[in-house]
């Protein structure tokens, strides 16, 4: 090659090494970022996130992968904060997760009011999402808002029923705002998504908890013999006649309640644990779902069909042994053992025919 030839070569040798990657190289980087991230090499993901940012500033894609991989890493999240922040406002259109990874990083360093903002934006840019209204529902609850974090994870489990997180925030909320039965039924729901995981377990725990929450029997004097007990749960007192015991929250108050109550009385107090909560459990779906109300209450409404299919597809003694189970029972644990053809019915149901 002349001497001439050498040179025009090397000038665009010189010339290619300050170019940008091409889009080819560029995507091929960012997927070996995302894959570091997998594995859990977070700073290995930072780097060769920030490679390309170097390269591509305010690249959106690798924004949000490093934006990820440093909240991920839990350190130095203040410079996240100021990271995120500044490309949000660059003027480039950035991925809009970005906005929810900020306002999470907001909410871990406990700024719970500069967090809703951010995370309303991220509904607002991404309304079919899940993640993003499961998150706002965090935030909310964080700031302790039961209602409307309850709203917000509505819309969450309405979009993925099948995120545990979302059913245990609905239990949070619903406990948060003394409603029981709302408690026992989404605790239930989390329960029998995760039933072997240690939040699954510990929402079995508290769906069986939450039957008997706050459930005080006492003989009452004055009642015809075998009338029973007057039932006290929380404020509400029912006697029976009085208009303002007909709302909703107390219709469901005395309603799991009563149901309780029949833990102690013949023939279940001769019965186990496990024996009465398939009773129980039957019993209430079957109370609920005749409810007036419930077809238009957004709880009930999202709620309350899942666990009518279940009782009318035969799985709901099943469901109740698996819960109990998830929960220590130990009879449970033996009737699971023992009826293995019932189980793996329930669990082809739960996986293709459920809601």
């Amino acid at each position: 090659m002349c001497r001439v030839a050498w040179l025009l070569v090397a000038l665009f040798a010189v010339a290619d090494a300050g170019a940008p990657l091409h889009a080819a190289d560029r995507e091929e980087r960012i997927r070996e970022a995302e894959r570091l991230h997998g594995n859990a090499n977070y700073v290995g993901a930072m780097e060769a996130y920030r490679s390309v940012l170097k390269d591509y500033p305010h690249e959106p894609a690798a924004v949000y992968g490093l934006a990820y991989s440093w909240f991920s890493g839990g350190k130095r999240l203040d410079e996240l904060v100021a990271f995120l922040e500044a490309e949000l406002a660059s003027g480039v259109e950035q991925d809009p997760r970005s906005y929810a990874i900020l306002g999470r990083t907001h909410g871990a360093l406990g700024a719970h009011a500069k967090a809703e903002p951010v995370l309303r934006r991220a509904v607002e840019l991404m309304p079919d999402r899940a993640r993003s209204h499961q998150q706002l529902g965090v935030n909310l609850a964080a700031q302790n808002r039961p209602t409307e974090a309850l709203d917000a994870f509505l819309e969450s489990a309405r979009l993925d029923p099948r995120d545990v997180e979302t059913w245990l925030g609905i239990a949070a909320a619903a406990e948060a705002l003394e409603r029981p039965a709302r408690a026992f039924f989404s605790g239930a729901r989390a329960a029998g998504l995760e039933p072997a995981s240690l939040r699954g377990r510990v929402a079995a725990m508290k769906a069986w908890i939450g039957l008997f929450a706050g459930l005080a029997a006492f003989e009452n004097p004055k009642a015809p013999e075998g009338a029973g007990a007057i039932v006290f749960v929380g404020p509400v007192k029912v006697t029976g006649g009085d208009e303002r015991d007909r709302t909703p929250a107390s219709i469901e108050e005395i309603t799991i309640a009563a149901m309780a109550a029949q833990r102690f009385s013949p023939p279940w107090k001769s019965k186990s644990d496990a024996e009465f909560c398939v009773f129980a459990f039957g019993a209430l779906i079957g109370i609920f779902s005749g409810l007036d109300f419930v077809a238009e209450d957004p709880f009930w409404r999202l709620t309350l069909p899942w666990f009518v299919e279940l009782k009318e597809s035969g799985h709901a003694e099943t469901f109740t042994y698996l819960l109990l189970r998830s929960a220590g029972d130990e009879d449970a644990a033996r009737w699971v053992a023992r009826h293995d053809r019932k189980v793996e019915a329930y669990e082809a149901w739960a996986r293709g025919g459920a809601r």
